[in-house]
C-alpha cells in the first residue's frame, strides 16, 4: 500500500509541476492580450489626439444655416444660380441675372432679402452677372439701415452703394 501511496504521491506532484508549468503560459498569454489591447487604446488615444491638434481651429467657421436661408429664400423667387457666403466680416451674394428680369429691381429684392434674414453682417457684397459682364456692389450696414428706416431712398442708397 504504501507502494501505492507513493505512486499517487509522485502522480500528484507530476500533476503539480504539470499544473505549475502551465501557469506562466496562460499568464503570458493573458499578459499579451493585455498588452495588445493597451497599445490599441494607446494608439487610438493618441489619433484622436492628432485629430483634435491638428484640426485648425483658427479658421472661420462656415456658417452654412444663414447660408443655406439666404439661399433658399433667393431660390425661391428664381435666383437659383446663386452663391452664398456668410462670414463675420460680410455676406456675400453673387448671382447671374435671369433673363428678362429687371437689374435694379433684382438688386433691391437680393439686398432686401439678405438685410432681412441677416441684419447684422457688417457690409454686403453682391456681383450680379449679366451674361459674361458684371458689375460689384458693396453696401454698407450702416447705409442699409438708413435704408431701412426710411431716411434715404432707393436713388440715394444706389448713389451711395459702392459700385465697381
Amino acid at each position: 500500500m504504501t507502494k501505492q501511496k507513493n505512486k499517487n504521491a509522485e502522480i500528484k506532484k507530476q500533476q503539480d509541476t504539470a499544473f505549475l508549468k502551465e501557469q506562466p503560459k496562460k499568464k503570458g498569454i493573458l499578459k499579451k492580450i493585455f498588452m495588445t489591447l493597451l497599445v490599441i487604446v494607446f494608439i487610438l488615444v493618441c489619433a484622436g489626439l492628432f485629430l483634435a491638434l491638428w484640426t485648425p481651429t483658427t479658421g472661420e467657421k462656415i456658417n452654412t444655416d444663414e447660408n443655406t436661408k439666404i439661399y433658399n429664400a433667393l431660390a425661391t423667387q428664381g435666383l437659383t444660380d446663386v452663391i452664398v457666403d456668410v462670414t463675420k466680416e460680410s455676406t456675400l451674394i453673387v448671382y447671374a441675372l435671369p433673363e428678362k428680369a429687371n437689374e435694379v429691381g433684382t438688386l433691391f429684392f437680393v439686398t432686401g432679402t439678405v438685410y432681412t434674414l441677416n441684419p447684422t453682417t457688417p457690409k454686403l457684397e453682391i456681383r450680379a452677372y449679366k451674361g459674361e459682364t458684371y458689375t460689384d456692389y458693396i453696401i454698407p450696414s450702416e447705409l442699409l439701415d438708413k435704408y431701412d428706416t426710411g431716411k434715404i431712398t432707393d436713388e440715394e442708397l444706389m448713389k451711395e452703394a459702392m459700385i465697381k
